[in-house]
Formats: C-alpha cells, sequence, structure tokens
C-alpha cells in the first residue's frame, strides 16, 4: 500500500469516527418524537429516491 492510500484509508477511518460519534452524541438527546419524525423523513426521501429511479428506468427501457 501505498503512502497516498494509506492517508486516504485513515482519513476515511477518521472522518467514519468523528461521523458517528457526532450521531452519536445527537442522537442521545433526541426525543422519541423527533426520533420518529426523523424516520419518517427519511423513509419518504428513500421512496421518493426509488420512484426517481425506477421512473428513469422506465424513460430508458423505453428509449431502447
Amino acid at each position: 500500500m501505498t503512502v497516498a492510500e494509506n492517508n486516504e484509508n485513515e482519513l476515511k477511518k477518521l472522518i467514519t469516527e468523528r461521523f458517528f460519534s457526532i450521531f452519536e452524541s445527537h442522537s442521545s438527546e433526541l426525543s422519541k418524537e423527533e426520533k420518529i419524525a426523523f424516520g419518517k423523513t427519511l423513509a419518504l426521501n428513500l421512496i421518493s429516491i426509488a420512484s426517481i429511479g425506477l421512473v428513469i428506468g422506465f424513460l430508458i427501457s423505453f428509449l431502447i
């Protein structure tokens, strides 16, 4: 492994650790209602992204 790859892996590891530590500290501060609202928002966003993907897939299949 080169020095650049090693540095990149260390950077990714550091970013991941920081993200999870921030997420865990913020997650413990959220109330039950806020967690449910966040989950619903996340679910709706994922459904929207999936729907857009399906529409794009259908358009591509009709064009081919």
